[in-house]
């Protein structure tokens, strides 16, 4: 039997970020159909108080959540991050971690989903069956300051995707495919 799983990465030090994960969680599962099982991955920041929160929320909504501890593979500071965030590499993990025929959409959480069924995100993932889908961000440009940040970068911006939003469908992924997290690496340094 396959599955759809959503996905939310958090690093919660100051113990007040998790609030954003609840709106986007609580705004998920307002709009879904057909709830999707929930995987919360975390630094182990996330305190005990948020998971029961998050764990109401998602019983509230007829949907299952569970959290994974996760670390990244090769220590890493902030500073040699720039502009991305530790929590912004877990995303990258998702690959390495989820096996199967499951349909996956990591959201960040700082979403909230209004008036989207998010089955219909999952339909689109097992109808492409590609390794990993994106949203075209086609409201980035309209900034004068993004647009010369990804201009810096050698981006175009009618080509930026943006990676809040990402479908993948792990039957699909290759080996090489399942090593974002090296590729990020790699590419970093």
């Amino acid at each position: 039997m396959s599955s759809n799983k959503v996905v939310f990465a958090i690093s919660d030090v100051l113990g007040s970020y998790w609030h954003y994960t609840a709106v986007a969680l609580a705004s998920l599962l307002a709009h879904a159909s057909e709830k999707p099982q929930i995987l919360v991955l975390h630094d182990g920041t996330l305190h005990e108080r948020a998971k029961q929160r998050l764990s109401l929320i998602a019983k509230h909504g007829g949907a299952q959540i569970s959290y994974s501890r996760v670390e990244l593979q090769r220590p890493i500071n902030n500073h040699q991050l720039g502009p991305y965030t530790i929590a912004s590499l877990y995303r990258l993990m998702i690959p390495s971690i989820i096996e199967g025929d499951e349909a996956v959409l990591y959201l960040d959480s700082d979403l909230v989903v209004h008036g989207v069924d998010v089955n219909g995100l999952f339909a689109l993932i097992r109808e492409k069956k590609a390794p990993l889908l994106a949203a075209r961000d086609q409201f980035i440009s309209l900034s004068d300051s993004h647009r010369k940040h990804l201009e810096a970068l050698g981006l175009k911006a009618n080509s930026y995707l943006n990676s809040g939003v990402l479908g993948f469908y792990p039957s699909k992924l290759s080996s090489h495919d399942r090593s974002l997290l090296q590729d990020f690496f790699r590419w970093s340094a």
